[in-house]
């Protein structure tokens, strides 16, 4: 009865043996291993999805800065061109009463 209830409690805590090494254990070793690898390989995926998304976004950023200060050139450039227009008019003009 004494050997009975040891070889119980053994059993109910994984029979003292290296569960990767022997019997049923060794598959629940590899099932363990099995799902680590998984759990890592979904990791590393998620890993590279957020690194696309985060590139991704900054490339976006980037095209915005750089739309925007084309933007904001051809606004200067335009109104530069306003400011020569204005200047040519007021030098025909004083050509026109000088002549």
């Amino acid at each position: 009865e004494e050997r009975l209830r040891e070889v119980r409690e053994r059993a109910a805590y994984g029979g003292g043996r290296d569960p990767s090494v022997h019997g049923a254990g060794a598959g629940d070793a590899a099932h363990q291993r099995k799902s680590r690898e998984e759990k890592e390989r979904r990791m590393e995926e998620e890993r590279r999805v957020e690194m696309f998304r985060e590139r991704e976004m900054a490339a976006q950023m980037a095209e915005e800065e750089a739309r925007m200060r084309r933007e904001e050139m051809q606004s200067e450039m335009e109104a530069e061109l306003e400011s020569k227009k204005n200047m040519w008019k007021m030098e025909d003009e004083e050509r026109r009463r000088g002549a």
